[in-house]
């Protein structure tokens, strides 16, 4: 008898230790079949897993014949029941069929099934042992059960919070924008239609239409700045593109630019053609995005003033635009945040939606932009935008 009991401890705390490493149903299940074999005596074993509603399905055996695990099994049939339909199922090949309920914590896993050849096989010893066997493994199938739930509603969680994150921000922005919008147009559609007048009335037209044609352009540009705000949360490619001379565009955001420039006579501004530069995208959404970084390029020069150079070229995927200043630069902190809607560097003067706005631009073009900075070696940034 304390043979017995030794070798029931001793197979019950191998099992114990096994079933903690097995963090995955499946081979908690497996264990359970091999461990029915190995240490308790019986020829065949088989364990049959909770499906949906009452059904149970086979989910690891040991030396079991294939015709023992083809019926149909129930929960209702657990016991006695289902005994006798496994052992008829075997034919004459086992003298004795039990079943063991795997339950923890109120709750059915599934079900054990032993298989002996002859009769008085589950005796002495072995109900013991497989009683502890069948618990072990059942506590540690419920344990896989919540681990699994807990990892699938943090899952849930984190991207439930990640999902009210972007919304929230999102939703502010469309309300800043709608806003943004409804006054801008009713500032600029009056204009445009003032501007027609003084064209038609001026005394001296070959000026005054000059300018006022100017004053129009950046009106257009104004009217659709202000649509792109509306589209600012769609990131689909823009299929409205255009083919484009990206020389003509920086010629014309840098006239757009120097007045400004000019009240800071230490900034320069130069401008390097790389020879033919055609692309696919929207001309006036690139003025405003080529106007927007050389603001900024200009807002980051120190006291002593420097220089913003605004390059154009092509390469093997199209074309593509670069503006460079010799400013301050920026820390690797700030680079990794500079395209997040609302992150702004220049306190109640920024918005922080100046690069969020180009960044989404371009990839809404089917381009990408990139950004080299260190602190006090300056900064440069590249627009890539398809062939044309």
């Amino acid at each position: 008898m304390e043979n017995s009991v030794a070798q029931v401890i001793t197979a019950c705390v191998r099992f114990a230790q096994l079933i903690s490493e097995a963090q995955d149903p499946e081979k908690i299940l497996r264990l359970l079949a091999d461990t029915a074999v190995d240490h308790l005596g019986a020829q065949a074993a088989m364990v049959l897993e909770v499906a949906e509603g009452d059904g149970l399905r086979v989910a690891a055996t040991r030396d079991m014949p294939p015709e023992a695990c083809s019926g149909q099994f129930s929960t209702e049939t657990i016991g006695r029941e289902m005994e006798l339909q496994i052992h008829s199922s075997c034919g004459s090949r086992y003298a004795e069929v039990k079943t063991l309920p795997l339950v923890s914590s109120t709750n059915l896993y599934g079900v054990l099934v032993l298989c002996f050849r002859e009769p008085g096989g589950f005796s002495d010893y072995r109900p013991l042992m497989a009683r502890g066997i069948s618990d072990l493994g059942a506590v540690a199938l419920d344990q896989a059960f919540h681990r699994r739930t807990l990892e699938r509603s943090m899952a849930e969680l984190q991207s439930t919070r990640e999902l009210l994150v972007r919304t929230e921000r999102l939703r502010a922005l469309g309300e800043m924008s709608a806003g943004i919008a409804h006054d801008l147009r009713n500032i600029f559609n009056p204009l445009s239609l003032q501007i027609d007048i003084v064209k038609r009335l001026a005394k001296n037209p070959e000026k005054v239409v000059e300018l006022a044609g100017q004053m129009k352009q950046v009106v257009k540009h104004g009217v659709e700045t202000v649509e792109r705000l509306r589209l600012f949360g769609h990131q689909s490619r823009e299929v409205r593109t255009e083919e484009v001379d990206l020389n003509v565009l920086v010629d014309e955001a840098a006239a757009l630019c120097r007045p400004r420039l000019g009240e800071h006579s230490r900034v320069h501004l130069e401008v390097m053609h790389g020879g033919p530069v055609r692309a696919l995208v929207r001309g006036a959404e690139v003025v405003t995005a080529l106007v927007n970084l050389v603001v900024n390029a200009q807002e980051a020069m120190p006291a002593e003033g420097g220089t913003i150079t605004v390059r154009t070229g092509t390469s093997e995927h199209g074309g593509w635009l670069q503006v460079a200043d010799t400013g301050q630069g920026m820390p690797p902190e700030v680079k990794q945040h500079l395209f997040e809607p609302f992150f702004t560097t220049k306190g109640d003067k920024g918005t922080g939606l100046g690069l969020a706005m180009v960044d989404t631009f371009v990839r809404r073009s089917g381009g990408a932009i990139t950004v080299d900075s260190e602190p006090g070696k300056g900064t440069t940034f590249t627009l890539r935008f398809p062939r044309a």
